[in-house]
């Protein structure tokens, strides 16, 4: 249909903006929108947070006429932080991070995981504990490490609040072995995911779910957080993976040293390194009466599992009084070479790893060399 607009007079609109000018403009009934990012600093500015606490963002609570600050409890086990890849978990543990008396981060290499978990016990009253990506490190360990990766965090998380130690879990969905470890660990922290479904098997509510949530946006229960942010760099990591010691450095001259190589390429490599360090090398194949007596012994004695275990009586010589090397690609036969039934620590195959072992110590990490 065809209409026309009536139109106001300009007269009627001065005089309108003169009769009104001397009113107060209308009270804005809710707080502008949560920012896109916020720093640290204007976070803390923003919601008043106590300098002694931690500060993880700034929650909106409209229904409250409010946005206040999200900490992580001083009295709590710790934080599950669940997100998607690029949805902001590794900056929510460098903001926490930052801020503690005490960081210790868990490297992302699985030897250095194994390390700093294991030691846990160690770490400082009032410490808190940053792992990230914790589904991922668990598969890379394997299942029999990963199972007592996993028992050693519980144990962690069981004794968090007696040691006033915090632990900060961020994982990409809570699923799998780890889940009975973040059962632990009630408070939540949910980043943006990538289907409703995830969001509600990660805890949230379905009516929460945000398809097209930023990064550092995330819900602390039903409250929208916005994660504070810190500069690259702050807070600098703790934890760094355990020295691993050179085993020509640590063999004393005329012991035996049963070295456990897997036939090819990496084991000539590692012989040739020997030689190179005036180390003598001799192959197991040529040990025809079991034993390796006088001065024309040989510092190493080097071979495959399977003819080690072929030449009991000196394996059984290098069990008692010796020194055993496995190469971590022969993590299968480990136990069987070194009669030890203890599972040594995690070292990564194909990367010039293995496990020297002593009569009564514990077997420990070394690099070979060539590697």
């Amino acid at each position: 249909r065809r209409l026309r607009v009536a139109l106001c007079p300009p007269e009627t609109i001065g005089a309108v903006r003169a009769e009104t000018s001397g009113l107060q403009p209308a009270r804005q009934p809710w707080l502008p929108p949560l920012p896109d990012a916020i720093d640290l600093a204007a976070a803390r500015a923003l919601t008043a947070a106590s300098a002694a606490e931690i500060l993880v963002g700034v929650g909106d609570e409209p229904e409250q006429q409010r946005q206040s600050a999200v900490i992580l409890p001083a009295g709590a086990v710790g934080l599950v932080v669940v997100g998607g890849p690029g949805s902001g978990r590794t900056t929510v543990l460098r903001t926490i991070g930052a801020q503690a008396r005490a960081a210790i981060r868990v490297p992302a290499d699985p030897e250095g995981a194994w390390d700093t978990v294991m030691n846990l016990e160690s770490a400082p009253r009032g410490s808190v504990v940053l792992i990230d990506d914790a589904d991922s490190l668990v598969a890379r360990l394997g299942a029999e490490h990963g199972v007592a990766w996993l028992a050693a965090l519980e144990r962690a998380c069981r004794e968090a609040r007696a040691r006033e130690v915090r632990i900060v879990i961020a994982v990409s969905r809570l699923a799998g072995a780890l889940g009975r470890v973040l059962d632990l660990v009630p408070q939540r922290l949910i980043l943006p995911l990538a289907t409703r479904a995830d969001h509600v098997a990660a805890g949230g509510e379905a009516a929460d779910f945000a398809p097209d949530s930023r990064a550092g946006r995330g819900r602390w229960g039903r409250t929208l957080v916005q994660v504070a942010v810190v500069e690259d760099g702050t807070g600098a990591d703790a934890g760094a993976t355990q020295r691993v010691e050179a085993p020509w450095a640590a063999h004393a001259p005329g012991r035996l040293l049963a070295l456990v190589l897997p036939p090819g390429a990496h084991a000539e490599a590692v012989r040739a390194a020997w030689a190179r360090n005036g180390v003598r090398v001799r192959e197991i194949s040529d040990i025809v009466d079991g034993r390796v007596a006088g001065d024309d012994s040989a510092d190493i004695v080097v071979g495959s599992p399977e003819a080690w275990l072929a030449q009991w009586r000196l394996l059984a010589l290098a069990r008692e009084r010796g020194t055993i090397v496995v190469d971590a690609a022969c993590a299968a036969e480990f136990r069987a070479v070194t009669g030890s039934r203890e599972l040594p620590p995690f070292a990564a195959s194909g990367a010039g790893r293995a496990w020297l072992v002593e009569p009564g110590t514990p077997a420990r990490r070394v690099r070979l060399p060539g590697a």
